[in-house]
């Protein structure tokens, strides 16, 4: 075995020793000229969800007790709900944005963005 791949076989292990275990999820996007390409994955399991359309136009109002945000919808959406009717874990709207949650117990990486988030000022 040469020296190479002896040193990089043993930093493997090191790294594969030092790692400690963390539910956490994971979602990725490819893009390649006009095709996106997105999956993503929960690291614990998760029960049966729902697939949901939502039409456009349509008020909403946030389940925030102290100053709830309320929007109308300018465009329809496709959901998944796995935790509820108004609970989305992924989506898709009619102009093509995405959005998906994921979770980690381990994070500790801060927020750019200051707390009050702009849909919570009017």
């Amino acid at each position: 075995m040469n020296t190479r791949l002896a040193g990089a076989v043993a930093a493997f292990v090191l790294c594969a020793l030092t790692v400690t275990p963390a539910l956490a999820c994971t979602t990725v996007c490819l893009v390649e000229r006009e095709r996106v390409v997105v999956g993503y994955n929960y690291d614990f399991y998760a029960r049966d969800g729902l697939v949901l359309v939502n039409k456009r136009g349509v008020t909403r109002t946030s389940w925030r007790r102290s100053q709830p945000a309320s929007w109308t919808a300018a465009y329809g959406s496709v959901t998944f709900n796995q935790f509820g009717r108004d609970n989305p874990t992924t989506g898709l709207n009619e102009k093509g944005l995405m959005v998906s949650s994921g979770s980690s117990t381990t994070s500790t990486v801060t927020p750019p963005w200051p707390r009050s988030s702009p849909a919570s000022t009017r």
